[in-house]
């Protein structure tokens, strides 16, 4: 067993405790409020897309059904896994996709949802499929080149536009529910997800912005409350947030790419901890899924020029 630093104040305290190789255990104290993640490696693996010649990495991963859907830049196929055995199960092809961006399920609905980057030409195409990878819907054209996904609680699809500054929830039918745009503070939206008071958390912060944050955004774009500051590596910094998660209790785990980690916020925006680092061979996580409903924390990796996807699948207790 080894300690973690410990990181306290009045009111908060956190603490890290590896009580075997390959168990960490994180337990973030609180005055009204108490969590704690205890992951455990459970399988990794690298791509189909990974090992063929041009050694693509992963943009994106969805769990429905018991499978793994897995896609890479540029890669008009969805490699499908068993999440039993972590195996290759087939393939579903994506007739005229280009540049697949981003893939989420809907447990409710059964369905998944991808997003076509069409090579960054301002015009990104939504698509939704069955579990078969039938298309359902005509697809919705999306004025932006990298738009990311989120399904809510309520099983509507969160958008985040990335040029435009703004996230738009639709229905699965495309009905628009809201629109939010950003306000200045803001530059380009990463990811974005849905917190349970109706509130959006957004990530920020590329290789052109001094700051790299998670925010918390309110109905009208204003920004309410953030953690992070100018871009770096130690605590209460990030170095490019690409990709967002949030558990029942609001409590945000943030891909934190460059630094080559997985930290979890907690809800009240006042505390972070390393869930993941490189001690767990991560690179850059680029994309992370919780799935709460099985216990698995499902992370993808690429190398430094964004490629060699693998994927990381994790117990969570």
């Amino acid at each position: 067993m080894c300690c973690v630093k410990l990181k306290h104040c009045s009111c908060i305290i956190v603490y890290g405790i590896r009580d075997s190789p390959n168990n960490t255990v994180f337990q973030l104290s609180f005055a009204t409020d108490s969590i704690e993640y205890r992951v455990e490696p459970l399988e990794t693996f690298k791509t189909l897309a990974s090992q063929g010649q041009k050694n693509l990495g992963v943009c994106g991963v969805a769990v429905l059904e018991k499978e793994l859907f897995v896609i890479s830049d540029e890669q008009p196929d969805v490699e499908v896994y068993d999440m039993s055995t972590f195996k290759h199960s087939r393939n579903i092809r994506l007739p005229g996709v280009t540049d697949p961006g981003d893939i989420v399920a809907c447990e409710k609905n059964k369905r998944i949802y991808i997003v076509d980057w069409t090579r960054r030409t301002f015009d990104n195409k939504l698509m939704r499929l069955d579990i078969n990878g039938i298309e359902d819907r005509p697809q919705l054209s999306l004025p932006d080149d990298e738009c990311r996904l989120f399904v809510t609680r309520d099983s509507n699809v969160l958008v985040t536009f990335y040029r435009r500054r703004r996230v738009v929830e639709y229905t699965p039918d495309w009905d628009m529910v809201f629109q939010t745009i950003i306000k200045d503070e803001i530059i380009y939206p990463i990811h974005s997800v849905k917190l349970s008071n109706g509130l959006l958390a957004v990530c920020h912060g590329t290789s052109n912005e001094a700051t790299h944050r998670v925010c918390i955004i309110n109905n009208d774009g204003s920004l309410q409350k953030s953690f992070g500051e100018r871009r770096g590596a130690g605590f209460g910094k990030f170095n490019f947030p690409t990709y967002l998660a949030v558990d029942r209790s609001d409590n945000i785990l943030v891909a934190d790419r460059d630094n080559g980690r997985v930290l979890v916020l907690n809800s009240s925006f006042t505390v972070t901890t390393e869930l993941l680092t490189k001690k767990e061979k991560l690179r850059r996580p680029r994309v992370l899924l919780l799935d709460e409903a099985n216990s698995r924390l499902v992370v993808a990796d690429c190398n430094e020029d964004i490629r060699d996807g693998q994927v990381f699948i994790f117990n969570v207790k």
